[in-house]
């Protein structure tokens, strides 16, 4: 009461203190990041390796396990996973809750570096660590019917990036899909085999040709030079005039001579299309402080104040949007405030009859919530689903905690209290400060929970005990000083609530009454407990659709192309459908992913125009189901999917693992497992977990030149190297880059093809000795089984 006593004399000190607070309160939330997740740090670093297109059988000693065992040499290290597919290896290690990731990401970058030289030349190695902040905030689609995936990949690439990466909050701008130009010289077997050439002395020549090289420093004139020897050529004419020695000598030929060269479109095994067309994708991630909504108003406003960005004949369409869920959060909770505080107005001034008491009770809640965002902001909290749901959750309690305080004064008003302000608050100060202490007490054990439970409630734990914290407050020392200077009420009158007393008075004197109420209800939560789901996130209506799907393991990239325009039918037929984006070869994410399985990002209208979002994945895995049965889909909302990628790469809730060393009896009990789990009520999706890479073909050379050539039917070697051959039929099947051509600041590849019209069989190998011979008279050509991934899993006991 000396505290009350102390404020009572500097009233005017105390409002403009809470009044600027309030204000830095606001101005405060306007800087704080937004995102959809707090600033968890998950304990995960996934590490990609890519070696080509290695076997997987091949890529698990070389790769694999070199990898795993550097990432299990890091302090804190929990779990390994790994999945090696054909050229790529795919490893998750996970560490304990707690552990210092900014360390923990340098020390596994070091064991990387430090085995670095033990793993194939080729290999690239791509290192991340998995929060909330490398996922896509936005993504957007251009679609053009007159400008080709090349031209629109160039825009995007060297157009459209770098004024996006420029504002501010953007860590990193991804393209994907479209085609990237090249130059491409596609060889006339006549013209090679009759000068005796093979497909790898002409890519020898250009790469021996094309290029720059440093002849070391020298003095003159009083000056240092750099000597270069420069024989680099800048375009389509110089390229075709570079001499190919002939073997044995001779007058050398000129490139063109020896077949065509033409700009084209380089080889990809990634399609990507949105809205019925094809399409270059373009995705946005953020800084892990950066401010969601305010990246997605500077990118409107980019192309507002540059309108020429985008050409007349191109269509920049958003088909995801997180600024725009958490803008829906944050008027949901605006929303929901004012709400409380008409509710909470609309009760007090029918119970206290009383308006200025009324404007001071509700004038509570959005004071409080002010002051609980400067709290937010001190703490280092952002504006998210967490935070949100905890100001959404408080609003009652502050209420609460209000009026409590204001009803009472008003009662000892009417009942003639010489300082009602001070009797009533001393008279509830016990119950208040005891009611109050004990919710935030509630909350204390969120503090100690751990996992991904843990990373996300003590936010909402936090922002709930700041709640409770500024409220009590409020309650106790601002809210009695207002309510002092409001002056007396008007003289005490009978309500008229009779119905209320009655109520009341009924279960005062039914004591057996008031306690069986409770009692049945009691009894009805425990039979309902047993009825209600259990999830991690409540239910939620996001708006958007992933969709991921594969198709038969060793489809042609183009067959599965054609098999998801029908899909892609039933999708644009839907009447909820606002927008959608496909990738076929890549996913949205950091991700090994096979040119037969991709992923769709459906954005559906706003929800007050079309379905609940279940009833749209339903029609859309029914009509699929029935129209293209060959295609497996697994539904989600992108929350849960990327909390699933975060927390292990699992987004389905039940993860069954079955571990050996026999990979058959590993895929035998795999597909029995997932077909019992299919039969589990309320199971949609199943995946037994087999992911096959595709068939092989296998150019077996002989092992030892063991006859002579012609004198048996088996293959020979000829003198020739296992690197020799394949540098002949790399050219046959998907060309070789030799070299590439710098045209401005823009880097195009020249790719040497040498396709025979027959095929592989007749495909003519120079021996060293210059004899032409079919490669079957040298390998034998098979096609092998299909190749499974590996999946592995090392636990650090």
């Amino acid at each position: 009461m000396r505290l009350l006593g102390f404020l009572r004399e500097r009233r005017a000190a105390l409002v403009l203190t809470i009044a600027l607070l309030a204000l830095a309160g606001l101005e405060i939330a306007r800087r704080l990041p937004a995102s959809i997740f707090p600033s968890v740090t998950f304990p995960v670093i996934k590490v990609i390796a890519d070696a080509g297109e290695e076997p997987a059988a091949r890529l698990m000693p070389t790769v694999t396990r070199p990898l795993e065992e550097a990432l299990l040499r890091v302090p804190g290290i929990r779990v390994v996973r790994s999945t090696t597919s054909r050229g790529s290896t795919e490893i998750s290690a996970n560490f304990t809750w707690g552990t210092d990731m900014q360390v923990a990401l340098q020390r596994v970058q070091g064991e990387v570096g430090r085995i670095r030289t033990d793993l194939p030349s080729e290999a690239k190695v791509d290192i991340e660590w998995m929060n909330t902040a490398i996922f896509p905030i936005l993504g957007y689609a251009l679609t053009s019917d007159t400008r080709s995936q090349a031209a629109l990949w160039e825009l995007a690439e060297y157009k459209l990036k770098p004024e996006l990466i420029r504002i501010p909050g953007v860590s990193q701008v991804q393209i994907q899909g479209g085609r990237r130009r090249e130059f491409q010289v596609r060889l006339d077997p006549r013209a090679l085999a009759a000068r005796k050439l093979g497909p790898a002395d002409v890519v020898n020549a250009i790469r021996k040709n094309n290029q720059v090289l440093s002849a070391g420093l020298t003095e003159a004139n009083h000056e240092l030079y750099l000597s270069l020897v420069d024989g680099r050529v800048g375009g389509l004419d110089a390229l075709g005039e570079i001499d190919v020695p002939i073997p044995g000598g001779g007058v050398p030929a000129d490139l063109k001579d020896l077949g065509t060269i033409a700009p084209a479109d380089a080889v990809s095994y990634i399609r990507t299309t949105a809205d019925g067309r094809p399409a270059v994708l373009v995705n946005i991630i953020r800084q892990p402080d950066a401010n969601t909504v305010e990246i997605a108003r500077d990118v409107d406003a980019l192309f507002r104040d540059h309108p020429t960005l985008i050409p007349s004949d191109t269509r920049w369409a958003t088909f995801y949007d997180q600024a725009d869920f958490v803008s829906r959060s944050v008027n949901g909770v605006r929303d929901a405030i004012l709400i409380g505080v008409g509710l909470a107005a609309l009760i007090l001034l029918a119970f206290l009859r009383d308006l200025k008491l009324t404007l001071i009770a509700v004038a509570a809640i959005p004071l409080c919530v002010a002051l609980l965002l400067l709290a937010l902001g001190v703490f280092g909290q952002t504006i998210n689903l967490m935070t949100l749901g905890g100001i959404a959750a408080a609003i009652g309690l502050i209420a609460d905690d209000a009026i409590v305080v204001v009803e009472n004064i008003h009662r000892h008003r009417e009942a003639g209290a010489p300082d009602p302000v001070r009797s009533g608050l001393f008279e509830l100060m016990p119950a208040l400060m005891g009611s109050t202490s004990s919710t935030i007490v509630i909350f204390l054990p969120f503090a100690l929970l751990t996992g991904v439970t843990g990373a996300f409630f003590k936010p909402l734990a936090l922002t709930m005990a700041l709640a409770l914290a500024i409220s009590f407050f409020l309650a106790a020392l601002v809210i009695p000083m207002l309510s002092r200077a409001s002056g007396n009420t008007r003289a005490p009158r009978e309500s008229g609530h009779s119905r209320f007393r009655a109520v009341v008075s009924l279960f005062l004197r039914r004591s057996s009454l008031a306690a069986a109420v409770p009692l049945l209800l009691l009894v009805g939560a425990c039979l309902l407990f047993r009825s209600i789901g259990t999830d991690f996130l409540p239910a939620m209506d996001e708006g958007s659709i992933i969709l991921d799907y594969w198709t038969p393991p060793g489809t042609s990239l183009t067959d599965t192309d054609a098999m998801l325009g029908g899909a892609e039918k039933i999708i644009m037929a839907l009447p909820d459908l606002q927008s959608y984006s496909r990738r076929t070869g890549t996913q949205l994410g950091f991700f090994i992913t096979e040119p037969n399985r991709g992923d769709y990002v459906i954005r559906l209208k706003p929800r007050r125009q079309r379905r609940p979002i279940d009833e749209v994945m339903d029609e859309i895995r029914t009509r699929l189901a029935a129209a293209q049965p060959a295609i497996h889909t697994d539904f989600g909302q992108l929350i849960e999917d990327n909390i699933g990628d975060l927390t292990g790469g699992v987004p389905q809730p039940i993860d069954l693992k079955i571990f050996g060393e026999d990979q058959t009896l590993l895929q035998q009990k795999a597909r029995q497992a997932a077909e019992i789990l299919g039969k589990v009520k309320g199971v949609e999706d199943v995946f037994d977990g087999i992911v096959i890479a595709g068939p092989a073909l296998q150019i077996r050379l002989a092992p030892s030149e063991t006859a002579a050539a012609g004198s048996s039917n088996e293959p020979a070697r000829f003198g020739l190297t296992t690197e020799e051959v394949h540098d002949a039929v790399e050219p046959a099947v998907a060309g070789t880059v030799a070299s590439n051509i710098l045209i401005g600041e823009r880097l195009y590849d020249v790719r040497v093809f040498a396709r025979s019209e027959s095929g592989l069989r007749d495909l003519l190998i120079r021996t060293p000795s210059g004899t032409l011979l079919p490669l079957t008279t040298i390998a034998s050509i098979t096609t092998g089984p299909p190749e499974a991934e590996i999946d592995r899993e090392n636990l650090k006991t």
